[in-house]
C-alpha cells in the first residue's frame, strides 16, 4: 500500500506535491492554447489576437505532458522505489488528470476541436498554388479594392497587381490619417478586415501588424509605418515564411 507505514504525513505531502508541480507543468506547457484562446475574447483588438498554434507545436507539448505523467505515472508501480516517489509518481499522473477535468482536455490534447484551426494553420503554410495567375491577379485587385474601401483616409501610393518573384504575386497601398497616429489607423483597419476576413498571425514579431486570410491563396498583412502610414499588402503564395 502507498499510503501505508509510519509516516503518512509525510506520503499525502508528496502526493499533493506531486499533483501540484504536475499541474503547474501541464498548464505551462499548454500556454500555445490558453494564450490564444483567452485572446480570442479580446475581439475589440483584432490586430493584437495570436495566431492558432501549429499543429506541430501542439504535438510537442501534449507529447512531453504526456511523457512526464506516463513515466511518473509507471513509478508508482515500480515496488522496489522509495514509498515517497511511487507516490509523487501517482500525484503526478492525478494532476494531469486534473488539470484535463477540469478544462475539458483542451490544455492536455485530449479536445478534439483544438486541432482543427491548427491544422488549418499547418495548411496555409504551402509553397506553390494550382490557382492561375491570371485570376490571382483578378482576386488579389479585388481584394486590395476592397480593403482600401473600408477606411476614408486618403491612399498616398497604390501598387499595380505584379509577381515579385519566384511566382509570388502581390499588390499594396498606402494610407496616412486625416486625425490621429498610425497606430490608430492601423487598428481602425484591423477591425474593419477582421470583419470580413479571418486572422491567421502577425507579419513581424512584436509588432502591431496583422494578417487575415481571405482565400487558400491570398492574405491581407496590414502594417504601421510609422511616419510612412498605415500599409495594406494583398499577396500570394503562402510561402513558408508567413507567420502563423
Amino acid at each position: 500500500m502507498l499510503f501505508g507505514g509510519a509516516e503518512p504525513r509525510k506520503h499525502v505531502a508528496a502526493l499533493l506535491g506531486g499533483l501540484a508541480v504536475a499541474s503547474v507543468l501541464d498548464v505551462a506547457l499548454a500556454y500555445p492554447v490558453w494564450n490564444w484562446k483567452l485572446a480570442e475574447g479580446a475581439r475589440d483588438y483584432p490586430d493584437s489576437i495570436p495566431a492558432p498554434p501549429g499543429f506541430s507545436l501542439l504535438i510537442w507539448c501534449f507529447a512531453a505532458q504526456g511523457a512526464v505523467a506516463v513515466v511518473f505515472g509507471l513509478a508508482a508501480l515500480v515496488p522496489s522505489l522509495p514509498r515517497r516517489i511511487r507516490v509523487a509518481g501517482l500525484g503526478v499522473l492525478l494532476g494531469w488528470a486534473l488539470v484535463t477535468a477540469v478544462s475539458g482536455g483542451w490544455l492536455t490534447g485530449l479536445q478534439p476541436r483544438l486541432y482543427e484551426p491548427a491544422q488549418d494553420a499547418d495548411s496555409w503554410a504551402n509553397i506553390t498554388t494550382a490557382t492561375p495567375a491570371a485570376e490571382l491577379r483578378t482576386q488579389i485587385q479585388a481584394t486590395l479594392d476592397r480593403a482600401i474601401g473600408l477606411v476614408p483616409e486618403p491612399m498616398s501610393y497604390k501598387s499595380d497587381v505584379h509577381d515579385w518573384g519566384g511566382g509570388v504575386y502581390g499588390a499594396s497601398a498606402v494610407a496616412h490619417p486625416l486625425s490621429g497616429g498610425t497606430d490608430a489607423l492601423q487598428r481602425t483597419w484591423a477591425r474593419a478586415l477582421a470583419r470580413l476576413y479571418k486572422r491567421v498571425g502577425s507579419t513581424h514579431e512584436g509588432r502591431t501588424d496583422a494578417r487575415f486570410k481571405v482565400s487558400p491563396d491570398i492574405c491581407v498583412d496590414v502594417a504601421d509605418l510609422g511616419p510612412d502610414g498605415v500599409r495594406v499588402t494583398v499577396r500570394t503564395p503562402h510561402i513558408r515564411d508567413l507567420a502563423h
